[in-house]
């Protein structure tokens, strides 16, 4: 192996000892999509997750991946976030 690919290694190893001040969905707004057709990750650990974080919350009848099946709402729903957080960043 040669020296740059030794240094993309041991810096990626490295990203798994770190340790990391604080945890961003404590401190920052979130939105989740629950996926009601899941049975990847039940749709109950999602709305448990979800509320933990604090999330705006949406459902859909979609298996795992939203994205594919229900595109438009997915990116609805970064749209809405992304004004949420602009317009929290304006006010403040």
């Amino acid at each position: 192996m040669d020296a740059p690919a030794r240094c993309r290694v041991l810096r990626g190893a490295d990203l798994f000892n770190q340790k990391l001040d604080g945890t961003a969905w404590r401190s920052k707004p979130s939105w989740y999509i629950v996926a009601k057709n899941d049975r990847t990750v039940q749709p109950e650990l999602q709305r448990f997750v979800a509320k933990r974080m604090g999330a705006t919350i949406y459902e859909i009848n979609s298996s795992h991946v939203p994205m594919l099946s229900n595109p438009g709402l997915v990116i609805d729903v970064i749209r809405t976030a992304a004004n949420a957080v602009q317009r929290s960043r304006i006010g403040a």
